[in-house]
This record gives C-alpha cells, structure tokens and sequence, in this order.
C-alpha cells in the first residue's frame, strides 16, 4: 500500500501546486487586463474632454453669436474661419459645422480646414444627432452611437467610422438656433487604443459595441454589420455565443 499512498500524495501534491499557479496566473491575468481597461478608459476621457472643450469654444464663438443677433454674412465670415483653424489643429476632425433650427448646414469645414462651398451644404433635419442635440439644454453635449458616417443616406465609402459631439446654439434671448457640431474620425481613435498594447497583444485585439457587432474584428469583413446590410450575421451571439454570453453575464 505504501507506493500507493505515496503516488496519491504527490499526485495529490502536483494537483494542488497546478491550482496554486494557474490561480496566480489568472490573477496576473486579470490586473494586467484591468490596466489595460483603465489605459483605454484614460484615452478615451482626454479624447472626449478636449472634443467637448473646443466644442463649446466654436459654439460660444464671437462670430457666430454675432451672426445669430445681426443675420450678416460678414459675422458669419468670421466663424467659419475659427472653425477652419479648429479644422487643421486637430486632423481627427472629419467635420465641424454649424446647422440652424431646421437642420440646414449654414456652414461646414471638412478634414483639413477644407470649407464647402455653400451649394454643397445639405439639410440634416432627419438626422438622429441634431435631433437629439436639438432637444438638450444649454452647455449639455450629446455624443453619438460610434457608427459609420451616412451621406444622402447612403453609408459612404470607403467607409468613414465617425462619434459626434454636438450642442445646441442659443441666441443672445435664449432662442434656440441650431446645432454645432464637430464629427470625430473614430479610425484613428481606433489605432490609438491598438497601438496601447503590447506589439506581441496587438493582433488579438478586438472591440464590440453593446449589441454585439464588431468594431474591430479579427477580419474586417466581419466589422459594421449593424450597418451594412451583407454583414448583418457577424456578430459575436453567432459565431460564438458561450463566449458572447459570459461577456453579457460579467459586464
């Protein structure tokens, strides 16, 4: 009996060491993954903090508040340049516009301090964000779902993921006059997040949105399906669901 015993013992010994290593492993796991989340978190609040403040800056703006009281292209002639400067200070701005009460661009500035000729201006009365910022109180700031940036309702192409920031415009007698707005590149945001982590980790990284559809996928023809019809399966709940299921349960 005494082989027996002694097998039992060691192999009883080599289980317990076995769940002592993978327990600290798993620990170091998981503080190693909670800085990494707390990394994430820091990018993001600089990112939001700084879009928020020039934000409110271009839409307290001397120009604009000038335009709204007189009505005169020469105040307006000064805020579109501060938003053309706005524009080429930070390249992660695909757009900053102005769009009245009724949702009609009265300018915008594309990527670069590009301004558009006042023909090309479009109407935006149908689209969630001025709705939803419309509707907020002076200095508050909707920020959109991260989706695709939709042109004449069409998702354009190549596709452009894009977060916007808007506020609503009041005049100097408190009436409401419209929408800033200033559409964030999501792409580059993206990268930034990715080239946070470890070269070695890089190719592992993956981001969903609360419904599940990926953002960043290990294909990217699996990324969008919320918005491009062909995709609409490429979810997590389909093609992993345990997985997407733990992840819901945990969150």
């Amino acid at each position: 009996l005494i082989p027996i015993v002694a097998g039992f013992l060691a192999a009883t010994l080599c289980v317990a060491l076995y769940w002592r290593e993978a327990g600290q492993i798993e620990t170091t796991l998981r503080e190693r993954e909670a800085s990494r989340l707390a990394l994430f978190d820091q990018v993001l609040r600089r990112d939001f903090k700084e879009t928020t403040a020039n934000l409110r800056a271009l839409a307290d703006g001397d120009g604009l508040r000038a335009f709204l009281s007189s009505g005169q292209t020469s105040d307006l002639a000064r805020a579109i340049p501060r938003a053309a400067f706005a524009s080429k200070e930070q390249p992660d701005y695909d757009q900053v516009r102005y769009l009245d009460e009724n949702g009609q661009e009265i300018f915008r500035v594309n990527q670069g301090g590009n301004v558009v000729p006042r023909e090309q201006l479009k109407n935006k009365s149908d689209r969630p964000y001025f709705l939803r910022a419309k509707a907020l109180k002076g200095g508050e700031i909707y920020v959109s779902a991260f989706d695709l940036n939709v042109e004449d309702g069409q998702v354009e192409l190549p596709i452009k993921p894009t977060l916007r920031f808007a506020t609503p415009v009041f005049d100097e007698s408190g009436k409401r006059r419209g929408v800033y707005i200033i559409n964030l590149q999501g792409s580059t945001w993206i990268s930034g997040i990715q080239q946070s982590i470890p070269a070695q980790y890089r190719h592992r990284f993956r981001l969903l949105n609360a419904q599940g559809f990926w953002l960043r996928a290990a294909n990217p023809e699996n990324e969008w399906g919320f918005m491009l019809p062909n995709r609409a399966s490429q979810t997590m709940a389909r093609t992993d669901p345990a997985l997407c299921s733990t992840i819901s349960q945990q969150r």
